[in-house]
C-alpha cells in the first residue's frame, strides 16, 4: 500500500510541474467598433458603438507552437446617438444603450512565426447589465427584453514584443440574437472588432 501510495504521489508530483512548466497567465485590456447585424430593435441609439474589456487569461502550450488560451472577463458595450430636444430649451441630448457582458473565449492559439500568433474559438458571453438612457424623461431603464447568453466565434493575429508583451487584433461575431425576438420583433446579432494589449505576468 505504501508504494502505491507513493507511486501516486510521485505521479501527481510530476504532473502537476509538467503542467506548470507549460501553463501561463497574464492580463488583457482591449478596446474597440462593435456594430449590430439585422434590424435593431427602436430603443438601441445607433447601429455602432465602442467596446472595452478587461480579462485575466491563461494559456497552456500543448506543442511548443500550439496551446489553449481561454480567459474571464469583463466587457463592456456602449451605443450612442445624439438626438435634438423640441422646445425652446431644446438641445442635443445622448440617447445611450449601455450593456455589460461577463465573457469567457477559448481560443486555439498557433504560431506560424516566432513573434507572430494567431488565434480562433468560441466566445460565451453572460449579460449582466442592459441599461437604455431615455433622454426625454432623463432616467435610466433596464432592458429586459435583453437575453442573457450569447454564442460567437472570434479570430484574431497578435505581435509579440517580449515573452510578457504582446500586441492583439480580433474580430468576433456573436451569431445569437442580442434580444429577445419575441419581445423586440426583429433578429439582432453583434460583430466587433478590437485592439488589445496583453501582459503574461506568469510565464
Amino acid at each position: 500500500m505504501h508504494f502505491i501510495r507513493n507511486t501516486i504521489s510521485v505521479v501527481v508530483l510530476v504532473s502537476c510541474c509538467a503542467f506548470a512548466a507549460n501553463f501561463r497567465a497574464g492580463a488583457a485590456v482591449g478596446g474597440g467598433l462593435t456594430s449590430t447585424v439585422g434590424d435593431s430593435p427602436e430603443f438601441v441609439p445607433s447601429s455602432a458603438g465602442y467596446e472595452g474589456s478587461f480579462s485575466i487569461d491563461g494559456a497552456y502550450a500543448i506543442m511548443p507552437d500550439l496551446s489553449i488560451r481561454t480567459a474571464v472577463g469583463l466587457s463592456y458595450r456602449d451605443f450612442r446617438a445624439s438626438r435634438r430636444i423640441a422646445g425652446p430649451e431644446g438641445g442635443l441630448e445622448d440617447e445611450v444603450l449601455s450593456l455589460l457582458y461577463l465573457e469567457v473565449p477559448v481560443y486555439a492559439r498557433f504560431k506560424p512565426t516566432q513573434n507572430t500568433v494567431g488565434e480562433a474559438g468560441p466566445v460565451m458571453a453572460f449579460n449582466l447589465l442592459s441599461k437604455y438612457y431615455d433622454i426625454y424623461s432623463e432616467k435610466w431603464f433596464d432592458v429586459k427584453s435583453t437575453n442573457l447568453f450569447q454564442l460567437g466565434f472570434s479570430l484574431g493575429m497578435g505581435l509579440e514584443f517580449n515573452e510578457s508583451v504582446e500586441l492583439n487584433l480580433r474580430f468576433a461575431y456573436m451569431f445569437m440574437n442580442m434580444f429577445d425576438k419575441d419581445d423586440v420583433g426583429c433578429l439582432s446579432q453583434m460583430i466587433k472588432f478590437q485592439l488589445g494589449f496583453s501582459y503574461w505576468f506568469l510565464k
